[in-house]
C-alpha cells in the first residue's frame, strides 16, 4: 500500500482573522474555487467555505453550475414534450389500425400454401395487440405528464418558499 502524505491538522473551531482572512476573501472574489483557495491557504474546504458564508459570498464556478443546470434541465423538459407528443400520436395511430380495412394471410396446409384475403377490420387476436400496444404508448405519455407536473409543483413550492422567507414569513407546518 502506498504512503500517503501527512495531512494538515484540522482547524475546525479556530477563528481565522486578520490578514489570512482577508486573503481568503479577496480569492473568493477573485473567482478561485474552494479547493484551489482552501490549497493555497493550508485550511480545509469547509474553513474555506465558512468564512464564505459568513461574509456572504458565493464561488464563482457554483453560478456556473446552477445555470448550467437548469439549462440542461430546460433542455431535458423539451425532450421529454416531443416524446410525449410522440407517443399520444403512437397511441392514437395504433387505435385507429383496430378499425380499418386491412391484409389478412396465413401460411399453412400440407404444402405451406400462403392465402391472404382483404378484411374490413383486424382479427380480435390483432385488435387486443394493437389495444395494448396503444395503452402502452398512452401510458408511458402519462407517467411523464405526471413527472413533470411533479417537477412544475415542485418548482412552485421552491420559489413560494424563497418568496416567503423574503417577505419574512414562516413556511407554515404541514
Amino acid at each position: 500500500m502506498p504512503l500517503r502524505a501527512p495531512r494538515a491538522p484540522r482547524d475546525y473551531g479556530r477563528t481565522i482573522a486578520g490578514a489570512e482572512r482577508a486573503r481568503i476573501v479577496a480569492l473568493i472574489r477573485e473567482g478561485h474555487t474552494r479547493n484551489d483557495i482552501a490549497r493555497r491557504v493550508g485550511r480545509s474546504g469547509s474553513t474555506v467555505g465558512g468564512i464564505a458564508k459568513a461574509e456572504g459570498l458565493e464561488f464563482a464556478g457554483r453560478a456556473k453550475v446552477a445555470a448550467a443546470t437548469a439549462a440542461r434541465n430546460i433542455d431535458l423538459a423539451a425532450r421529454r414534450a416531443e416524446v410525449k407528443a410522440a407517443l399520444l400520436e403512437d397511441a392514437m395511430r395504433l387505435r385507429e389500425q383496430m378499425w380499418r380495412p386491412c391484409k389478412v394471410y396465413s401460411f399453412g396446409g400440407r404444402d405451406n400454401t400462403y392465402a391472404e384475403h382483404d378484411a374490413s377490420e383486424p382479427p380480435p387476436a390483432d385488435k387486443r395487440a394493437l389495444m395494448q400496444a396503444a395503452a402502452t404508448a398512452l401510458g408511458r405519455h402519462m407517467d411523464l405528464d405526471a413527472h413533470d407536473a411533479d417537477q412544475r409543483v415542485a418548482d412552485a413550492r421552491s420559489m413560494l418558499t424563497r418568496l416567503g422567507a423574503a417577505l419574512g414569513v414562516a413556511e407554515p407546518d404541514a
